[in-house]
């Protein structure tokens, strides 16, 4: 905990290690693209080093680390599983020893396991057939490891069997559907969207696993309140089918659980609209993606400018029908302050924003600049919530601003089911006061001081700043929407640089004032407090040494999560290593942001480590 001007020192740790890479046993074959990296990553408290392995020659590695306990990775070069000749190394992201203590110099070789899994694929049991557009992939990803998908393409056309190297270990394998494919006029034979094929596959050694891609064909009407859907002078939008438990909800534990969703092709200005489309058998909701546009169309439309899900659990199983219908309703009303029209402002007036609480939203915008303000919306029938989204702009004048500058909720389950009128009535508050630093007035600083930013806790409310200038005594006055809000500085970070006095305000921000109820115009004064904090950089008790590269930097962040910025204070090659900085009192980590550079391939091992550690304190504030 930083309370009090003080000196705080930061001495770093390393150790050398160095080893042979082998992959099964034997030595690395020589791969034109590369053969993939080792990495050290630190467990608890640290940072990680990956060590490029080369495309030839013999497979080692030696590097400078912090002494700890690490897991060591193997990664495979992008793009490796595909392509006409696949490396002989292994795909993907792979754990290779977990909790290795590296406390002081010394060996450590590494081996990389593989084994090769091949097989064909067909699509609902039989051969699978050609078609003009891609005809998606297939993706492994392992259980124990957050390797990316590993994507190996089906093409558009031939034979589709495939063949893949990876380290051993458990994998779920999917089918990754191409998107384009839900667009055609004559949807394709193979699904357009994904899903899992084969959950928590063991892959220990040399083998063959034959995969089938199910699917199902949908098609349906789509039609507005019953009737088919108009022309209109904008896109109608289009149809959204997501599986069960892609969007969190909960799924049947198979293909469901891990499918994701797939779009119709756009339902264009006129005509009748039917859709047609090939997905992964699942349970799903289907949604209208409506147009946003639409809700600044004059004159009203009949479509929705505002979607939502339209009808949840439908079960696909085989080749079937499915018509669908959207409920449109028209909602229209007058916009007003404190039941007065709204007052004329030199900048935007802000819009009214509709969110469905079956999903999708669109905004009522265009207020003019002048004049009293109503406005029309085609919305899908639902329940809404109804915000007023303002300009913060608004809050850049000398004086309060005539409007809120911050938004706030205006009705929080609107029953839209009917045409009908919500008229939205606007508040504000005018809250100012003065700025100071330790009680004093702020002192003046070479560069800016930073701004504090006033953030409601309301979701969607916004936040407005303002900017603390360089010099003089500063207050400020604020036009809000009542509610709780929170106040921070929003730091100036460059004011810490090396080689410059110490600003007076921090280079780190954080929260000032806590969440406080503001519901009726005042006065709130905001007071900066500051230390200073300097001290040296050693190596084992010894002066930091001199390297042909840079050293890094000192990393300072604030704990906690309040989303304040932290500081980078580089170490330079050579340069006495000393840092210093202006912060908040609280609670921080110093970290060694290590120039992994440094441990380049064939150059001499460094003195400095190359992997990031904490130097001081811990992600808990400790």
């Amino acid at each position: 905990m930083l309370e009090q001007d003080g000196v705080l020192d930061l001495d770093l740790a390393a150790v050398s290690i160095s080893g042979a890479v082998t992959l099964a046993g034997l030595p690395l074959p020589d791969e034109p693209s590369g053969r993939g990296q080792i990495r050290f990553v630190a467990i608890g408290a640290g940072g990680e080093l990956t060590i490029e392995l080369g495309t030839s020659g013999a497979g080692s590695y030696a590097a400078r680390v912090p002494s700890g306990t690490y897991d060591v990775q193997y990664i495979a070069v992008p793009g490796s599983c595909g392509g006409p000749t696949p490396s002989a190394m292994p795909c993907g992201t792979a754990t290779l020893m977990r909790a290795v203590e590296l406390r002081e110099d010394g060996v450590l070789d590494v081996d990389v396991p593989v084994v090769q899994l091949s097989g064909s694929v067909t699509l609902n049991g039989a051969t699978y057939p050609d078609q003009a557009t891609e005809r998606g992939q297939l993706a492994f990803q392992a259980v124990e490891d957050d390797g990316g998908l590993l994507a190996l393409p089906l093409g558009s056309a031939g034979p589709t069997d495939y063949a893949i190297r990876l380290v051993p270990g458990t994998y779920d394998v999917s089918f990754v559907g191409n998107p384009a494919a839900c667009h055609e006029d004559t949807p394709p034979a193979a699904p357009c969207n994904s899903g899992t094929l084969l959950a928590g596959a063991e892959v220990r050694m040399d083998g063959v696993l034959d995969l089938d891609v199910p699917a199902v064909r949908v098609s349906g009407a789509v039609t507005v309140n019953g009737a088919p859907m108009p022309n209109e002078l904008l896109d109608r939008g289009s149809l959204t089918f997501l599986a069960a438990g892609a969007d969190g909800s909960e799924g049947d534990g198979g293909t469901d659980a891990a499918a994701a969703g797939a779009s119709t092709r756009s339902f264009g200005t006129g005509g009748p609209v039917a859709f047609s489309m090939t997905l992964m058998p699942g349970t799903y909701a289907v949604a209208f993606a409506a147009n946003g546009e639409l809700c600044g169309v004059d004159p009203l439309p009949t479509v929705p400018c505002v979607g939502g899900t339209l009808v949840s659990g439908v079960q696909l199983q085989m080749d079937g029908v499915l018509d669908v219908d959207v409920p449109a309703v028209g909602v229209s009303g007058a916009v007003t302050l404190h039941g007065q029209p709204l007052p004329d402002a030199d900048g935007d007036r802000g819009s009214l924003l509709f969110t469905n609480t079956a999903g999708g939203s669109g905004s009522a915008s265009g207020f003019a600049l002048a004049g009293p303000v109503s406005y029309g919306l085609r919305v899908m029938a639902g329940d809404y919530r109804v915000d007023y989204v303002a300009n913060p702009v608004l809050c850049d004048a000398v004086a309060p601003a005539p409007l809120p500058c911050t938004g706030g909720t205006l009705a929080e389950a609107l029953p839209l089911h009917t045409d009908g009128v919500f008229d939205g009535d606007l508040q504000r508050i005018e809250v100012s006061g003065a700025v100071t630093q330790w009680g004093a007035p702020l002192p003046d600083a070479v560069q800016d001081r930073g701004a504090l930013t006033f953030a409601a806790e309301d979701v969607g409310a916004g936040a407005v700043s303002v900017s603390l200038g360089v010099s003089g005594p500063r207050t400020y006055a604020l036009s809000l929407w009542p509610g709780t809000y929170s106040v921070s500085l929003a730091a100036n970070a460059s004011a810490c640089e090396p080689a410059q006095p110490l600003p007076p305000l921090p280079c780190i921000g954080g929260v000032l004032v806590p969440p406080v109820a503001l519901v009726e115009s005042g006065v709130l004064d905001v007071d900066v407090p500051a230390v200073r904090i300097t001290g040296s950089v050693t190596l084992l008790g010894a002066p930091l040494p001199v390297e042909p590269l840079d050293r890094g930097s000192i990393s300072i962040e604030r704990v906690g999560d309040d989303g304040s910025a932290g500081v980078l204070l580089p170490l330079g090659t050579d340069r006495l290593a000393d840092y210093g900085a202006t912060l908040m009192p609280g609670r921080y980590v110093f970290v060694h942001a290590a120039n992994a550079g440094l441990c380049a391939p064939g150059g001499p091992l460094p003195v400095v480590p190359c992997a990031s550690q904490v130097a001081h304190g811990c992600g808990d504030g400790t």
